[in-house]
């Protein structure tokens, strides 16, 4: 074949393979970075360590033609260092290689490569040699493309970074808190009962998996309600949840809560502190309940929803330093001149003011097609951001870093598992709980805290005290011990919840009165009874019945025009599902039959016990008649006695007479 023929078969053959290709590089346009997947690497590398990509091919043709081919290759090209936030953001975004020369490049073939037991390919190098490595010079952040190249053409490609530092290197850390809000409905329902839904066990699974991975610490902020119910569910899923969170809670940062969410700026204004301590308190004794021997950050308070100066000053009595908000929560103060250090409010209110990063944020919380790759690069634009700040002169250490999504829920774990791995292991960083940031000085910028209308507690204050007396009152029926005083402060704490919208408040409200009615209506006495009385004192036995599982304390109150009862009310006990004689005396006034209410309250009288119940008293007549009879008898015979004794004692005298002897 003359050279002209060969040039046409070759471009037959080149036409060919743009046709084939046409979906992965149409137009000529570059692939897009997800036809090539990261599966995973090591992110931080030191001299004399390896670097590993582990990479997927989707498109199954695609993977079928380069094992098929002996010349296909997978390149690894590594670009010059990038030094600032935008530069690695730009990089990653990119779909072309950059403009710069590759700092190092190595090819292997396809065929040649480790594959893992998912069938990912495993790309190893060397940090130093001749062969098979990549040589790097100085530390810094490197870009690098993997590039699969068939026949001289890319079939598929990805961008990624190397963080590549010296050990020996001297470095300021820049210190960095990972937050994670777990924002969950109520697991406890108005009727006392608890549900758990999928979603939040989901939610649930998520989290233990990102704690699990044993890398850096991360400031949690749950609902203590959620935990308590876990423990009160019935499901063995939610228990098995538990038991897998409990040990977690104690190597991380667990934020202080109220028991349920609970608006401290409402809760200022409505004059709520006493309220407000008590969703504290109970909070606080859950999570110490439940985080083992791990502690509970006070000082931060983390919210997001925005909180004012009313209610700053009110967490500030309760020793809050630190107000930590989500991009979303801090959405109305503005944008920030730097999210690196605290301010303060423009009142004068002592409280550090801190918001996480809203660009990292938004990364965090948008669609994942790659979330490997993405928190690569997102672990690569934080530790530029250490970079960019010791090259203006400044001193990271003196930095903070807050990183969470946009509305403070945590990612999903394939990158948020990648991501905190490699936080943990940069040199540059320092992964640390939200409770050692820095405070406030002379020197912090002040901010306006725009006053705040999401929710008015004040309208539900008046029915919150009705219902919180009828707990109270209807506690005094139950031993010290019983369950029901831990669900119905839970209840009660529920119904304040600043989620309910007023159809759930009052759901709520009836769900507990519900729940205390029930129990009072287990105590009742026998109706459509007669009691006979003989005498004018009596003792009546009236039979109680207590048809609960828990020993019960009512008050029993006997009332009738006609009859008295000199010894008064009586409280009694009944234990579970039994029935107790109440033995009452009865003083009659007067022969006939009465009415007699039976009036059951709890113990301090103030709320009533069971359906009123009225029974009917009789008083014989004839039992009187025959007393008086008696009566007259022993009096009659008496009478009969003392004359016979008298005229004995006459006649006696008579025969002893001196006249007579």
């Amino acid at each position: 074949m003359n050279r002209s023929g060969r040039r046409w078969k070759r471009l037959a053959v080149l036409c060919f393979v743009g046709v084939s290709l046409a979906p992965n590089v149409a137009h000529g346009a570059a692939p897009q970075p997800f036809d090539m997947t990261l599966v995973g690497q090591n992110f931080n590398v030191a001299p004399g360590r390896q670097f590993r990509f582990v990479f997927a091919l989707p498109d199954g043709a695609v993977r079928e033609s380069v094992l098929a081919d002996s010349t296909a290759v997978v390149r690894v090209a590594v670009f010059p260092p990038l030094v600032t936030r935008n530069e690695v953001r730009s990089f990653a975004t990119s779909t072309t290689d950059p403009a710069a020369r590759p700092v190092d490049q190595v090819d292997s073939r396809i065929r040649d490569l480790e594959l893992t037991a998912a069938g990912d390919f495993v790309s190893l190098f060397a940090s130093t040699g001749r062969i098979n490595a990549l040589n790097l010079e100085q530390d810094g952040i490197y870009p690098v493309v993997l590039s699969v190249i068939q026949k001289n053409v890319v079939v598929a490609r990805l961008n990624t970074f190397v963080n590549y530092v010296d050990p020996r290197s001297t470095i300021e850390q820049l210190p960095v808190s990972v937050i994670a809000d777990v924002n969950t409905p109520l697991a406890l329902q108005p009727d006392g009962s608890i549900q758990i839904g999928d979603g939040v066990r989901t939610q649930l699974a998520n989290l233990i998996a990102v704690l699990s991975v044993g890398a850096a610490p991360v400031s949690l902020h749950m609902a203590p309600e959620l935990l308590e119910g876990l423990g009160r569910s019935s499901n063995p899923a939610d228990i098995a949840l538990l038991t897998q969170l409990t040990p977690l809670l104690a190597v991380h940062e667990l934020l202080t809560n109220t028991y349920v969410s609970f608006d401290p700026s409402s809760a200022s204004r409505s004059l709520l502190k006493v309220e407000f301590a008590e969703q504290l308190e109970r909070g606080r004794a859950v999570l110490d309940m439940n985080n083992g021997d791990g502690a509970v950050s006070d000082n931060v308070w983390f919210s997001r929803t925005l909180v004012d100066d009313d209610g700053m000053k009110l967490l500030r009595e309760f020793g809050v330093q630190s107000v930590v908000f989500t991009p979303q929560g801090a959405a109305s103060i503005g944008t920030l001149d730097s999210y690196l250090k605290p301010y303060k409010s423009g009142v004068g209110n002592s409280l550090a003011i801190r918001v996480s990063d809203p660009g990292y944020a938004k990364t965090l919380s948008g669609l994942y097609r790659n979330p490997v790759q993405q928190s690569f690069a997102l672990a690569a634009e934080i530790v530029a951001q250490q970079q960019e700040i010791v090259l203006a002169g400044g001193n990271p250490n003196e930095r903070h870093l807050l990183l969470s999504s946009t509305s403070g829920a945590l990612p999903d774990r394939t990158i948020m598992v990648p991501l905190l791995l490699a936080l943990d292991r940069a040199p540059q960083l320092d992964i640390v709980g939200l409770s050692t940031a820095s405070l406030v000085d002379e020197n912090t910028t002040a901010v306006v805290l725009p006053r705040t209308t999401r929710v008015d507690l004040a309208a539900t204050k008046d029915v919150i005290v009705k219902v919180r007396g009828e707990v109270q009152s209807t506690s005094s029926m139950l031993p010290t011990d019983a369950p029901q005083h831990v669900l119905w402060k839970s209840s009660l704490l529920a119904t304040r919840a600043d989620t309910l919208d007023a159809d759930g408040f009052a759901r709520y409200v009836k769900g507990l009165r519900g729940q205390l009615r029930a129990l009072r209506l287990m105590v009742s006495v026998p109706d459509s009874l007669t009691f006979t009385l003989g005498s004018k004192l009596s003792d009546l036995r009236l039979q109680v019945r207590n048809e609960s599982t828990v020993s019960l304390s009512v008050k029993v109150e006997l009332a009738s025009a006609k009859l008295q009862f000199p010894q008064g009310p009586q409280i009694v006990t009944i234990a579970p599902n039994s029935a107790l004689d109440v033995v009452v005396p009865v003083q009659a006034r007067a022969n006939g039959s009465f009415p007699l209410n039976v009036i059951l309250t709890t113990p301090d009288g103030l709320t009533q016990v069971g359906q009123p119940t009225r029974l009917t008293a009789r008083v014989s007549a004839l039992a009187g008649l025959g007393q008086v009879a008696t009566g007259a008898a022993i009096l009659i015979l008496m009478s009969w006695w003392i004359a016979h004794w008298r005229a004995r004692k006459r006649a006696q005298a008579v025969r002893k007479h001196p006249a007579l002897q």
